[in-house]
């Protein structure tokens, strides 16, 4: 059965609480924390609460499973990075002890068994506060199939991502594992740390169940972390399929270039989003009928918002003949001369130097201004470059003075320029800027 894993958006809320309280129905702690099924009007609170808190954490990661036949929500994932913090002084001792940290305040359904709750909950907020202590760590809170969807490899994916995190960041990984849980921790090397006994009735002796709590060392636990927490699998990659997000595209494409020289002047400013509008349906268009055409985005996990996109071409039968111009429509509020007259010059530097090789071209690499110098950049770059050394390819990129560095950190190369004067084009007088062009050799398998 095909499955893929996705960030989860806000539009998803209700799906998630669906999906999170059919997982848990037969498991025998629910019938403790509220009554069984769950009702219409706790799912539909539970939805509500979702969405208000949404992006307010930015520590939290949401990844779904998608069943790619049905395009249902069948398993899900919930993470959270937990920066280091400072160990408390012991009153009167000098020394550090470590103090748990209070317990966040709770909202409860009026169903809800708010001291089962409370019991639960607080019992897990300090036994994994005790044992990691003041330490960096990414901790599985959540990782929920649907039943019938259990054992066929959706969990085993959203453990995956969180543990390839892990590894990039050299980050320790806790949950605690329920009795049906632990075989597929045990298997990924998680170790088990203790024994969480949970009570029924409460404050009784009896045991209904026994969790336990897990961690899986970091890949180098005598060094430090490789990443911030803050940062670690913050940016979810993937390809870009929705019509409606290259409407969004468009949008973060003409922020990122606000403080470019020359495409401000390309694409003035529009007040009715015309232009927008135009550059959106055109990048469907490109996706839906240009075989060449690769679209990559970013989704901030803690948000669900794209902050980022790349579109890469890869050209397996490039043109052989002479450049020729082609006059391209760039939409109803561009300055089409000079888009015609840019575009056109750095077109006709690549096919000069290419001279019909097989290549990939990077047309646009574009991150919100706010999430600029965060390595989402570097990790679509990966993304495209991974392509171009299967295929053995060199890789193109006309780039501005000042995206040179990364390029080149990349194994991009200067080969050639085009020189444009603003002044010309409505810009200020006596500027000339340049733009870059650079080729990258593929890197070939060892």
């Amino acid at each position: 059965m095909p499955f893929s894993i996705h960030p989860v958006l806000p539009t998803d809320a209700q799906a998630w609480v669906e999906l999170q309280f059919d997982a848990f129905a037969s498991d025998p702690l629910s019938p403790m924390l509220y009554p069984v099924p769950a009702s219409t009007s706790i799912r539909k609170w539970s939805a509500d609460q979702l969405r208000q808190g949404w992006g307010m954490n930015p520590l939290e990661r949401r990844l779904k499973i998608v069943d790619d036949e049905t395009g249902d929500m069948v398993a899900v994932a919930l993470w959270f990075f937990v920066p280091a913090r400072e160990l408390k002084k012991g009153e009167g001792k000098g020394e550090e002890v470590d103090v748990v940290p209070p317990q966040p305040k709770m909202e409860y359904h009026e169903e809800y068994v708010k001291e089962a709750w409370d019991q639960l909950m607080g019992s897990a907020w300090r036994t994994r506060h005790e044992i990691m202590g003041g330490k960096a760590y990414i901790f599985l809170c959540d990782l929920l199939t649907l039943p019938k969807y259990c054992r066929q490899g959706a969990a085993t994916l959203l453990l995956k991502w969180g543990l390839h995190q892990a590894t990039e960041a050299n980050l320790p990984v806790y949950l605690t594992a329920s009795p049906s849980g632990l075989p597929l921790y045990t298997k990924h090397n998680f170790r088990s740390v203790r024994k969480v006994p949970i009570y029924r009735p409460l404050n009784s002796t009896t045991v209904l169940q026994v969790n336990t709590g897990m961690i899986l060392d970091a890949p180098h636990p005598s060094s430090p972390p490789t990443v911030s927490p803050a940062d670690a699998g913050k940016f979810f990659l993937e390809p870009v399929t929705q019509e409606a997000d290259f409407h969004k595209m468009a949008k973060i494409e003409s922020l990122a270039f606000t403080e470019d020289l020359v495409i401000p002047l390309c694409f003035p400013p529009d007040p009715e989003n015309q232009g927008l509008q135009h550059r959106g349906a055109e990048l469907f268009k490109d996706h839906s009928t240009d075989p060449t055409t690769r679209y990559a985005k970013a989704t901030d996990l803690s948000t669900g918002e794209i902050v980022a996109w790349a579109e890469w071409k890869f050209y397996d039968s490039p043109r052989t003949e002479p450049y020729t111009p082609i006059e391209e429509d760039y939409g109803p509020t561009a300055n089409g001369a000079l888009c015609n007259y840019f575009f056109g010059a750095l077109d006709q530097q690549r096919h000069n130097y290419m001279k019909g090789k097989t290549h990939c071209l990077l047309t646009v690499l574009a991150t919100l201004p706010e999430y600029q110098r965060k390595g989402i950049g570097s990790q679509l770059l990966r993304r495209g470059l991974e392509e171009a050394d299967e295929k053995g390819y060199e890789s193109w990129i006309n780039a501005s003075p000042q995206g040179l560095e990364l390029y080149k950190r990349h194994g991009w190369e200067e080969v050639g320029f085009v020189d444009i004067n603003i002044g010309e084009w409505g810009g200020k007088e006596g500027i000339i800027d340049r733009t870059v062009g650079l080729v990258r050799k593929p890197k070939m398998k060892s």
